[in-house]
């Protein structure tokens, strides 16, 4: 093992020295197959041959090298032994040219070498050009006069990178040694794992000694020498190395092209660069991620006066004081206020108070509401003061959550509640039958579960609010301390004088806010009819408008009836219990169970964000799910999903035979890693082995390329492959293409993630329509150019009325800049999910005009945000859409249907505001618990390709 090894690598440094040796020779040299992959960062050289240019024979000639953006540049061409030595380096340098991508491919022009094709293969983003060479001149192409010192320089230069990735290798086997030693350690994996351990610091001891050899050796010592050497003479980076490589620059382009040809080139570069950036208006712009909920609460440190005002309703009272004491955690202080109560309800209260240590105030007539909550303020002290109706029950850490919402921001002076009848603050339903819904509890619900489930699915949003319902409220004392307390001049019965309240405490600058993560059961008034609630409710809405205004109440309630992220709180909760009793289902059927996913992938992305969501979603059922990625894409998946909280095991694709043993079923979830799967066998039992399957993925790729032929035979690729996918398009597909059928799990989404989170003071200062819009330039079927040129057309219908927002590429791209640049939008780069979630929480409609989608989670994700969307009608979208109902589906071939379809979205407001609170409802049905369990059930029972509705 140790032999081969080091003869490999003896090889590799023949094969560069001589390379080397025939640049100092001037020898014409080309070769027929030069092959450099980036197999964990070791190049490798094969098929070395000499020709002779003098017989002007040509040759074809592949070089695979990394370009300045970390991915692998393909070039077909034909290269003389000079440009094959320089190639191999990122940003090498070409005699005195300094390389980027863009300038290889400008260099490439001027040989007269023309372009073919160009496109990006989804799997390794590989970038690839391909060139054929109209004539060969490749004599001309080594300046004869080029200096041996610079040649030598360039030589080390190449030998330094080489000494680097062998030292990147060596702590590359040292990151993986402490790996694996980790889940020995950890995870009590067998003696396999044992073996492979020592295997790997075995290889660690051959990297060792090839690299001290290295050094060691003659030609590193004269090769250092030199350097420094030439580095005394020319200081690297210094001004006279500088002016040397324009000199040699400049020269060279007049021997190749003369005066002419070099002011040319000039003028072509200069033209070049204002077509790319002169006409581009947009601007590049950072989106704050979203707030990740925290459901560890802590216990709340300020102290709190709780005010429970009482008019008799004894079994009312009784329940909200025991509510009370046993759910609130200290320091709290209780304040009770008796407006009058008869004579069983006020003894009740003496005896209480004396019990529990609360202040007891007694009126012997009743005042009303108004002044009772009045009295209550005047003898409070707390930093926090809360107004509780006596027919509430508390929930679990209700005040501790309070509490934790108004210090999430020090502007605000106000906290309201969820309930289920508190108004505006209302869920699951807002009205019913023409009044406010009661929401009665389900049989089998008790208060706590129900407030535990509005916890568990909250975003913990704490939205701006115009208005709060008065059953409760928490105060900041220093807002009471501001502008009073309630008005009993003009609300002393009752009725309006919290929104009285809400609005001096805006006008004073002070903000409202829902902590939509704690739910609090009201009973209801027992003390007026219906009746008499809408008619003291009316009176009490006119006396608002005439003391602070029509227009300023109206706005309040106008964003409370049809607001997107009350809404989206609602539809959020009306889903909360069929999620919960999935959980149940797949707990009591696969609780136990172990998925490996195999995800290899390096940033964060529709399908990889679909099957983290997924596995969060077993992992709830008690089922053991992992993660299996390429160790050389560690780093780059931790930067996408830096709170990942899902086992992930890193390592190389031979590893996972090791692996299987250790789990159930193992899951492909990109065509070409069902190959991977193929030979893979359990000691002992069946291994079942699932294919993830998100689209018809030959549609990706050119049709006579190796990518089409490996995705068409991914489907059968064995016969016990258990085939799944999201949509009944990509079920057809493969039914009809391939022959075999596919279950389908359903659509899914990280619905705890995608939620509406605008706020009031947001939606008032909005005053344009926001336009969101994924942009792919290396995606053609995303038509990337058609959407450019359609929000270049909209935009210059409507102007300053809409606002253009891009996301998936970055403004520095070059494929970007080459599509209509030439009006204003704002651009966001590539975004992990919680800025997607951001971004689409500040949108309101999103168009996507790909030929087709197989399942479009961009557009679900807009859906869930609360955005009207438009999709294609060809692929998936068409099981997530209704037309005209919760989004539009259009012909994308037409430019004047997507034109019309979005102008339709601008202009009716109102038919807009429809499809974003019906999508908001219609993708709550789309949660990941029901898309886990269908994959559990196909994996498990027997697998069959079964449908599932």
């Amino acid at each position: 093992m140790e032999s081969e090894n080091r003869d490999y690598f003896k090889n590799i440094q023949l094969c560069l020295e001589q390379l080397v040796q025939n640049i100092y020779d001037q020898s014409p040299l080309v070769f027929s197959s030069i092959e450099f992959k980036g197999i964990n960062s070791v190049h490798q050289i094969t098929s070395l041959k000499k020709y002779d240019l003098s017989e002007n024979k040509k040759t074809n000639s592949l070089i695979v090298l990394p370009d300045k953006f970390g991915d692998l540049l393909k070039v077909y061409t034909n290269l003389s032994a000079f440009q094959a030595v320089y190639l191999l380096m990122p940003k090498a340098q070409f005699l005195d040219y300094q390389l980027d991508l863009f300038e290889l491919i400008d260099r490439f022009a001027e040989l007269r070498y023309y372009e073919d094709f160009d496109f990006i293969s989804d799997y390794s983003e590989f970038k690839v050009l391909k060139y054929e060479k109209s004539l060969l001149d490749n004599t001309s192409f080594i300046a004869r006069t080029q200096k041996i010192a610079l040649v030598r320089s360039r030589e080390i230069d190449i030998r330094q990178n080489l000494l680097i990735e062998y030292k990147n290798q060596n702590a590359r086997n040292l990151e993986r040694n402490q790996h694996f030693s980790y889940l020995l350690s950890e995870k009590g994996y067998d003696q396999e794992l044992k073996d492979k351990l020592s295997l790997a610091q075995l290889k660690n001891q051959e990297w060792q000694i090839f690299y001290d050899d290295l050094q060691r050796g003659k030609l590193w010592i004269i090769m250092n020498f030199i350097r420094s050497l030439r580095y005394k003479v020319i200081p690297k980076g210094g001004f006279l190395e500088k002016i040397l490589k324009k000199m040699f620059k400049i020269l060279n382009v007049f021997k190749e092209r003369g005066f002419l040809g070099f002011f040319q080139k000039i003028l072509i570069r200069i033209g070049l660069e204002i077509n790319l950036y002169g006409d581009m208006r947009g601007s590049s712009k950072e989106i704050a991620p979203i707030n990740l909920p925290d459901f560890d609460v802590s216990p709340h440190l300020e102290p709190v006066d709780i005010i429970i005002c009482i008019h008799n309703a004894l079994e009312d009272v009784k329940k909200c004081i025991e509510s009370v004491i046993l759910y609130t955690n200290q320091p709290y202080h209780l304040i009770l206020i008796d407006d009058g109560s008869n004579q069983e309800t006020a003894s009740f209260l003496n005896r209480k108070a004396v019990e529990i240590g609360a202040e007891l105030y007694r009126s012997e007539e009743a005042t009303g509401y108004t002044y009772a909550a009045n009295r209550g303020l005047q003898v409070s002290s707390a930093d926090f003061v809360v107004l509780l109706n006596s027919d509430t029950i508390v929930s679990t850490e209700w005040l501790d959550r309070m509490v934790a919402c108004a210090n999430s921001d020090n502007e605000i002076g106000m906290v309201g509640p969820l309930s289920n009848t508190a108004s505006w603050q209302s869920v699951p339903k807002l009205e019913e039958n023409g009044d406010w819904s009661a929401n009665e509890l389900p049989e089998g619900i008790s208060v706590q579960e129900m407030a535990r489930l509005v916890t568990k699915y909250s975003g913990q949003v704490y939205p701006d609010m115009p208005f709060l319902n008065g059953f409760c409220l928490l105060i900041r004392s220093a807002l009471i301390n501001e502008i009073g307390m309630f008005d009993e001049e003009n609300f002393g019965k009752g009725y309006g004088e919290e929104d009285d309240f809400a609005l001096r405490a805006r006008k004073a600058g002070w903000k409202l806010a829902l902590a939509d993560d704690v739910y609090i059961y009201h009973a209801q008034s027992k003390s007026y009819s219906n009746d008499l609630r809408k008619k003291l409710g009316q009176q009490a809405f006119e006396k608002l408008k005439n003391k602070h205004g029509a227009d300023y109440v109206k706005e309040g309630v106008a964003f409370c009836h049809k607001s997107r992220v009350l809404e989206g709180i609602r539809a959020i909760n009306s889903i909360v219990l069929e999620r919960e009793e999935t959980i149940k289902m797949g707990s009591a059927l696969f609780a136990g169970k172990s998925i490996l996913f195999i995800l290899p992938i390096t940033s964060a992305g529709g399908g990889g964000n679909v099957v983290i969501s997924e596995a969060y979603a077993m992992q709830k059922m008690g089922v053991k799910v992992c993660l299996f990625n390429l160790m050389d894409y560690e780093a780059r998946f931790k930067s996408a999903y830096p709170n990942l909280q899902l086992p992930i095991i890193y390592g190389e694709i031979k590893d996972l035979q090791l692996l299987v043993n250790k789990f159930d079923a193992i899951v492909a979830t990109y065509n070409p890693t069902v190959a991977w799967m193929e030979d893979l066998q359990k000691d002992t039992e069946k291994l079942f082995r699932g294919y993830y399957i998100q689209g018809f993925e030959p549609l990706m790729y050119l049709e006579d390329s190796e990518d089409y032929r490996v995705a068409w035979n991914s489907y059968n690729k064995f016969p016990e492959l258990i085939r799944f996918t999201k949509t009944d398009w990509t079920r057809k597909m493969i039914l009809e293409k391939i022959g075999v059928d596919t279950a389908n799990i359903g659509v899914s989404l990280e619905l705890d993630l995608f939620q509406p989170r605008q706020g009031f003071f947001e939606v008032q200062n909005q005053k344009t329509v926001n336009i969101v819009a994924m942009i792919r330039p290396e995606s053609p079927y995303r038509a990337p150019y058609k959407t450019m040129l359609l929000l270049r057309k909209i935009k210059k219908m409507y102007g300053n009325r809409v606002n253009i927002m891009l996301y998936g590429t970055t403004l520095n791209d070059r494929s970007f800049q080459m599509l209509p640049v030439d009006f204003e939008w704002e651009i966001y780069g590539l975004l992990p999910p919680e800025r997607v979630s951001a971004l689409m929480s500040k949108s309101d409609i999103f168009i996507d005009c790909s030929t087709h989608q197989a399942m479009g989670l961009a557009a679900l994700e807009a859906m869930a945000c609360g955005n009207a969307v438009i999709v294609p009608e060809n692929g998936g979208s068409t099981s997530i859409v209704r037309h005209g109902i919760d989004g539009l589906i259009i012909d994308t071939s037409s430019f004047a249907a997507m034109l019309n379809a979005l102008k339709s979205l601008i202009e009716d407001s109102e038919l807009r505001k429809k499809l974003q609170i019906n999508a908001l409802y219609k993708t709550r049905t789309f949660y990941p618990e029901k898309a886990a369990l269908n994959i559990l059930r196909i994996l498990f029972t027997n697998g069959n390709q079964q449908q599932f509705n």
